[in-house]
């Protein structure tokens, strides 16, 4: 299959000390996008991004399809984890894909009862960008 062959490129590149950023980009797209692989592999993927220390940046659909194909709330807080700390990033910084990111993190919160999760991701906005998304978001987790 693409991903373990994929997935034994990336660990020979580690072992190597050769990690491309590339090659974590078209193992995540593939973990995303094949419905036949399970969030596990994904997020085994992610750490080794992690291990390696690579930061990956994602168009924002895919990062919110990464959130939305969680199936665990441990596996969502791990990919929550990483866009905070800057391993995942957009590469659109425009407010509307940030409002469709943070609203599917609250949303996908929610899913899983992780009530004060999705608080958490409500708060960290600023006022100002608090608007009928995220209040529609987190109104909905509370209901």
């Amino acid at each position: 299959r693409d991903i373990e062959q994929l997935q034994q490129q990336q660990q020979q590149q580690q072992h190597n000390g050769a990690c491309k950023d590339i090659s974590y980009l078209a193992l995540l797209k593939i973990c995303v996008f094949d419905a036949e692989i399970d969030i596990t592999k994904c997020v085994q993927s992610l750490k080794w991004m992690q291990h390696a220390q690579a930061t990956v940046q994602l168009h924002p659909n895919l990062l919110i399809k990464l959130v939305q194909k969680c199936t665990k709330l441990a596996d969502l807080k791990f990919v929550h984890s990483l866009l905070i700390n800057n391993c995942l990033q957009s590469t659109k910084t425009q407010h509307t894909h940030d409002i469709y990111l943070s609203t599917a993190l609250i949303n996908a919160y929610g899913q899983f009862g992780a009530v004060a999760a999705a608080m958490d991701v409500f708060n960290t906005l600023h006022k100002r960008e608090k608007d009928a998304f995220y209040v529609n978001a987190m109104l909905e987790v509370l209901v």
